[in-house]
């Protein structure tokens, strides 16, 4: 019967305290309050960018061996300077614009994978899906790309400079792969 009671005690205690200590934790760690916080001391303007370039550096530079399968240490060395160049450019800038306009192009092609998953069961339009995935693909980069020059980088509105240019190659190399496409036939 002690033994019983004793453990009972010791789990309302428990209880107790596991209450006590969410309540606290809770408390303490507001997700705005910290997301502010790292805000003000530049982890998204600086150190999110940084890793951002030096892991894309490092791990094009590792799966390309470009510099011979031995050579992580040049990798890494590369990939640190190129990453610590980036933060002395309207780089972070871009990047804070991108990586909204990214996230939402993304999701319109989830919910385009998921809406085609619903109502096609046909395997035979796997390629024609294909194709439609790279065309949904390739207006979501033109707006991700239009919508992360709109503003001034540098002092240079890029877009306004560059951007009529940019679609025009791009329309050219659309149109390059479609004629070498139907040809190869």
């Amino acid at each position: 019967m002690f033994n019983m009671k004793n453990g009972l005690i010791k789990s309302f205690v428990g209880s107790i305290s596991l209450v006590s200590a969410i309540g606290f934790a809770s408390a303490a760690l507001d997700i705005g309050r910290v997301l502010s916080d790292w805000n003000n001391m530049g982890v998204f303007s600086y150190i999110l960018p940084f890793l951002l370039v030096f892991a894309m550096v490092y791990g094009i530079l590792n799966k390309s061996n470009l510099f011979g399968a031995d050579a992580k240490g040049v990798n890494v060395i590369l990939a640190l300077a190129l990453g610590l160049i980036s933060l002395f450019s309207p780089f972070p800038e871009f990047i804070q614009r991108m990586a909204p306009n990214l996230a939402i192009g993304l999701s319109v092609l989830l919910a385009l994978m998921l809406l085609l998953g619903l109502f096609i069961s046909d395997t035979n339009v796997g390629k024609y899906i294909t194709y439609g995935f790279v065309a949904v693909g390739a207006i979501i980069f033109i707006y991700v790309t239009y919508a992360s020059f709109q503003g001034n980088l540098g002092g240079y509105g890029l877009w306004d400079q560059y951007g009529a240019a940019l679609i025009t190659l791009l329309i050219l190399i659309g149109l390059i792969a479609a004629v070498v496409g139907f040809t190869k036939k």
